[in-house]
Order: structure tokens, then sequence, then C-alpha cells
């Protein structure tokens, strides 16, 4: 992944941003096409994935700057 962000206790919908100050490595340009997806982890820990934990990716690529992109949740595991 190039950027990451973890929400805390979210609520639904969640309006969500992601910029250059969210990358896992700092060197690495924010430029796109990027690919956006998201999880929604019932135990809390990013490394593991388990049943009931919710996945979801927007329907196309997205370019730094975009708005209106849109990420569904579903059980997926």
């Amino acid at each position: 992944p190039l950027a990451v962000k973890r929400v805390g206790s979210p609520t639904f919908p969640l309006e969500f941003e992601l910029g250059p100050g969210d990358r896992m490595i700092a060197s690495l340009p924010f430029v796109g096409p990027l690919q956006i997806s998201a999880r929604l982890d019932g135990d809390g820990d990013a490394m593991t994935r388990q049943p009931g934990d919710l996945l979801g990716a927007a329907k196309s690529t997205a370019q730094p700057g975009d708005t209106g992109v849109v990420i569904v949740l579903a059980e997926a595991l």
C-alpha cells in the first residue's frame, strides 16, 4: 500500500480524505492512478484478517485530488 489511514470508531457513512501525509513511506511520490480500498477490521489488528471483517474498493482508480470516491464495505471472508 502507498498510503493508509486508521479511523477509530467510525460511523457511517464516513467521509474520508487521503493525502501525502498518509503515505507509509514518505519518500514515495503520491501520484495516481490509485486503487483505493478499505477494510473494517473486527479485532482492531490491521495485520489479521478474520471472518466478519468488511472489505470494499472503489469501482475505478482515482487521481490525487479526486472527490466523490465511494467505497461500499461488504463481508468478504
